[in-house]
């Protein structure tokens, strides 16, 4: 049985600092919103893989997609990156939140559909469709789908913005990868942006990511049973930035690497410290060899 969504309503407001009202309001908004659900509707209905899917309410859609819309309600991010799409119905649920926000561009990642992705107990694509065929068009004006592997488009994304509001992490959920992305996110995110991370409990990579920067996180569950488990994870960037030596406890100590202007190691050179990739020394271990899959989520329901 999935979670009742409701029930986090406390901690969310506490985690995010705002009252238990503006929430509900936000979720009434979202839940009284029948033309997102027709619009989701109309692209799925001649979907073979979708046959006979009807979604009545946004609870049919997972408690996942409504934190994110909630979220970006709430943090009205400028610049938000995610990895990893599929068909896209995450993504959708942001956009939905940034149309009503007014503001935000949604920066997304995820293999082009010929490429193999690793099994991970997700269906693929349905046939001749492509990473966010579902986001309606009404929304696509807000979004920019990059397509590759996040080894090399995410670096290069995020040298371009400088900096970003959140980041959500739903691709490769091996440890290597996941470390791989919150490492490196987690130093263009701004001070007081947020990290947020799908399938936590694929391993121990967000708590060990959140215990390394000593961080104040908060897991949400979609299901939580003996059969399923599903849950999330939200970290905030603290306001004054912590430097990444202050943790890893060896910034200071790296040699032969690019480094800035004031002598410490740039920010490529730094997020694998802290996560312990290769390149870094940080006090995280890395396990396992760097991934070949590169940006597609993993659901076990294909919605």
């Amino acid at each position: 049985m999935e979670m009742i969504f409701e029930d986090y309503f406390p901690q969310l407001a506490n985690h995010w600092q705002v009252g238990e009202s503006q929430l509900k309001l936000h979720w009434d908004e979202l839940r009284s919103d029948r033309q997102f659900l027709s619009d989701l509707n109309s692209v799925v209905r001649d979907v073979p893989e979708f046959m006979g899917a009807c979604f009545k309410h946004v609870r049919d859609l997972r408690n996942y997609r409504c934190l994110l819309y909630l979220f970006t309600r709430v943090i009205q991010p400028e610049i938000f990156v995610e990895t990893g799409v599929l068909n896209g119905f995450s993504s959708a649920f942001i956009l939905l939140a940034m149309r009503h926000n007014r503001k935000g561009i949604l920066y997304s990642i995820d293999l082009p559909p010929d490429d193999e992705i690793l099994e991970q107990g997700n269906r693929p694509v349905p046939q001749g469709k492509s990473a966010g065929w579902v986001i309606p068009d009404s929304l696509r004006s807000s979004h920019h789908l990059l397509l590759g592997r996040a080894q090399t488009i995410l670096p290069d994304l995020l040298e371009k913005q400088s900096s970003i509001d959140a980041f959500l992490h739903d691709s490769d959920h091996s440890y290597s990868h996941m470390m791989f992305e919150l490492g490196l996110s987690w130093d263009y995110l701004r001070p007081g942006g947020w990290l947020l991370c799908d399938n936590v409990e694929a391993n121990s990579a967000f708590s060990d990511f959140e215990r390394g920067v000593d961080g104040n996180g908060l897991i949400v569950a979609s299901f939580n049973t003996p059969t399923r488990i599903w849950k999330h994870g939200l970290l905030q960037k603290p306001l004054r930035a912590v430097d990444c030596d202050d943790h890893a406890g060896a910034a200071a100590s790296v040699k032969g690497k690019k480094t800035t202007a004031e002598g410490a190691p740039g920010r490529l050179e730094q997020a694998a410290i802290r996560s312990g990739l290769p390149g870094g020394t940080g006090a995280v271990p890395a396990r396992g060899s760097m991934p070949r899959a590169g940006g597609r989520a993993k659901r076990g329901p294909l919605t």
